[in-house]
């Protein structure tokens, strides 16, 4: 309840406050531009407040104005931000292990470009073609302290119990999952924000998405890591799933790969089997194990995993019984994530082709790269020697072996020298010279024979 009063009841801005930041940015009062304008707030934010209004050509909209002011404080507060993010980085081991400094002017850029509203229309726009309705923006009415929208006659989710009871519950909340997925994985631009409270029912009975101030982008490369990351999870292929959180992460050199996969192993057993708990804990989990390896996310998939954090709270909103991993499984078996013909494959054969994918993708561009090093002249091999335990032992047994020969032979050959001298010093009746040759002949014979018996024994 605190967190819905911080998301809706913030103090209005007065009238007065608000015709003269219109007249501002369009140069004439709302009466002029506007066939209707109501003076009283719809909503109030920490950043702007909604009005309602009708254009001189019959549309009903909304104005969201930003309040004045608020990028002097924003400012403000994103240096204090940044500044205990690098101070943390230098004196925290795990700060410097998840890039703090990172994740710190991410979220600074993020909610810098909130303060720009031409940057949200730009959004809005990006994602007019996804399966999720989103408001029509008024790109001439549009500047960077005023956005002007279509309004969308509907309910908000929070207060749409009633109308949801009417409904399929299950239907409404897998059409705005895999919205939400759409974006992520096919159009690169995601709604970084899927709270209830920009979540609107329209009287179709659509989901539609409002207030598109947090985004996130993803490149080619990450949403196509992405897509195998969650076919890895839909298949419970943990080599899949590691090798795409390689590509999706930054880290040291060497990473426990055998290790990383592991984790993810047993992560999937749990997340798939019996112990299956819900999806937070499931994304908690692997970004646990993403920090455990020594690795980092960009802050724009680092969005992603919060975004999905968020997405699951509103979906249980509208369906508490609503899976997210199971309708992750789901949706990767009917988009054909991963290998286009998996449906008719044994699921087997579909997980071994699906490792070998990324592989199979990258050998024309690593082929391609190694023969431009062999033209330039530049090509070196590096081999990691004794990678594997086993040739450590193969490698030590025989270096014990080759010293005690090495010991056997020199204690031989000086008792052989030993027996070799005449006139010793004589002790209780008997020469020490010939005394230590012979004990020396007797311990060089002793440790020879064990070097052949372990010889002989390697190869019986």
């Amino acid at each position: 309840m605190e967190l819905t009063a911080l998301q809706d009841d913030v103090p209005t801005l007065p009238s007065h406050v608000i015709r003269s930041l219109i007249e501002a940015e369009l140069g004439s009062p709302p009466e002029t531009i506007f066939a209707e304008f109501d003076e009283a707030a719809l909503a109030a934010a920490s950043i702007a407040q909604v009005h309602r209004a009708r254009l001189r050509t019959g549309e009903p909209v909304i104005v969201k104005a930003q309040r004045p002011g608020i990028e002097r404080l924003v400012a403000r507060d994103l240096d204090i931000l940044l500044r205990l993010a690098d101070s943390l980085e230098v004196r925290a081991r795990w700060a410097r292990r998840i890039g703090s400094v990172a994740l710190a002017e991410g979220f600074a850029r993020n909610v810098s470009e909130e303060l720009d509203f031409r940057i949200e229309a730009r959004n809005i726009r990006a994602l007019a073609d996804g399966s999720i309705r989103v408001p029509r923006v008024y790109p001439l009415l549009t500047t960077r302290r005023l956005l002007v929208e279509e309004w969308v006659e509907g309910d908000a989710l929070r207060a749409a119990d009633g109308l949801l009871d009417q409904r399929d519950r299950t239907k409404l909340a897998r059409r705005l999952f895999d919205g939400m997925l759409d974006q992520i994985l096919r159009i690169g631009v995601f709604h970084a924000d899927p709270h209830a409270g920009n979540v609107l029912i329209a009287r179709s009975g659509e989901p539609v998405l409002l207030d598109f101030g947090s985004v996130g982008r993803l490149d080619r490369t990450q949403r196509r890591a992405l897509t195998q990351a969650l076919a890895a999870v839909a298949l419970g292929r943990a080599a899949v799933l590691s090798d795409a959180l390689l590509d999706l992460a930054a880290g040291r050199a060497e990473v426990d790969v055998d290790g990383l996969e592991r984790a993810l192993d047993r992560l999937l057993s749990r997340t798939l089997g019996a112990e299956a708990g819900p999806a937070v804990q499931t994304l908690t989990d692997i970004v646990d194990v993403i920090a455990q390896f020594g690795l980092t996310l960009d802050p724009q998939l680092a969005g992603v995993f919060r975004a999905l954090a968020t997405l699951d709270g509103t979906l249980r909103l509208i369906d508490p019984a609503f899976d997210m991993i199971a309708e992750a499984r789901r949706y990767a078996s009917e988009a054909h994530l991963g290998i286009p013909t998996s449906s008719q494959l044994g699921g087997d054969i579909a997980g071994d082709i699906l490792e070998l994918l990324p592989a199979l993708r990258n050998l024309p561009r690593r082929a391609d790269r190694i023969s431009r090093a062999l033209e330039r002249g530049d090509f070196s091999l590096k081999l990691r020697t004794l990678a594997d335990p086993r040739d450590v032992a193969v490698i030590g047994r025989y270096v014990n072996r080759f010293v005690l020969a090495f010991i056997s032979a020199s204690i031989g050959l000086v008792s052989a020298l030993l027996l070799g001298v005449a006139g010793g010093p004589v002790v209780f009746g008997t020469r020490l010279d010939l005394l230590l040759g012979y004990l020396g002949l007797a311990g060089a014979t002793a440790l020879g024979l064990r070097v052949v018996v372990a010889i002989t024994r390697d190869g019986g």
